[in-house]
C-alpha cells in the first residue's frame, strides 16, 4: 500500500493515511511472525522425518540380526537344556 494511492485515488487525509499504514504494518509483522514460526516448525518436523528415514534404513541393513530380539533369545535359551542332553 502506498501513501500516494491512498491520498490521490481514495482522497484520504494524511492523518488517516498514517493510521492506515501503521495498522497495515502491524498486520504484516504479525503474519510474518506466524510464517516464521510455521517455517521453523516445518524445518523441525522435516529433520525428525529425515532421522526416522535414516533409522529405517539402518534397521533394514541389520534385518538379518532379527533373531537377536529378546523374544527369540528367550526361545533359544529355553532350548539349551535340550541340546545339552
Amino acid at each position: 500500500m502506498e501513501r500516494k494511492f491512498l491520498k490521490d485515488e481514495l482522497g484520504l487525509s494524511d492523518d488517516v493515511i498514517t493510521k492506515v499504514l501503521k495498522a497495515n504494518g502491524e498486520d504484516i509483522e504479525r503474519v510474518e511472525a506466524k510464517a516464521t514460526a510455521s517455517n521453523t516448525e516445518r524445518d523441525n518436523l522435516q529433520t525428525q522425518l529425515n532421522e526416522r528415514d535414516q533409522q529405517l534404513k539402518d534397521l533394514k541393513k541389520h534385518q538379518h540380526l532379527s533373531w537377536l530380539q529378546p523374544k527369540y533369545l528367550f526361545f533359544f535359551w529355553k532350548q539349551i537344556p535340550f541340546f545339552l542332553q
